[in-house]
């Protein structure tokens, strides 16, 4: 039994090495009380095992209104390594909305990503 349990555990680390630390998978939230075939929000997940990169620095400019908030740049997974995302201003939807920032999450052995929000 421990001998199947080793090779078991090998394989599964070499097919996590060779697939690049990371896997996507895709979450369906419906709304409390909804008929399973009301809408729907497909979230798309991306878990990896290495930790993220230390963010960048970021130049932040002058915004084009009073209207604009600044949403901070973040690292995402493309394959097998990190690429920056650029930091941006986007538009208030309303006049109280405040931005809630994209963040890493860990879980469990590894990293999921949490996409940011208008609260």
């Amino acid at each position: 039994m421990k001998t199947s349990f080793k090779i078991l555990s090998i394989a599964s680390f070499a097919a996590v090495a060779v697939t690049g630390c990371y896997t996507e998978r895709e979450i369906i939230r419906e709304p409390a009380g909804a008929v399973p075939t009301s809408s729907r929000t497909v979230v798309r997940e991306t878990v990896v095992v290495d930790q993220p990169p230390v963010p960048q620095v970021e130049a932040v400019g002058v915004a084009p209104s009073g209207e604009h908030v600044w949403v901070p740049g973040h690292w995402m997974r493309q394959g097998d390594r990190w690429v920056w995302m650029s930091g941006r201003y986007d538009l208030r939807p309303t006049p109280t909305a405040v931005y809630m920032p994209g963040h890493w999450d860990r879980q469990g052995n590894g990293f999921v990503w949490r996409e940011g929000y208008w609260k």
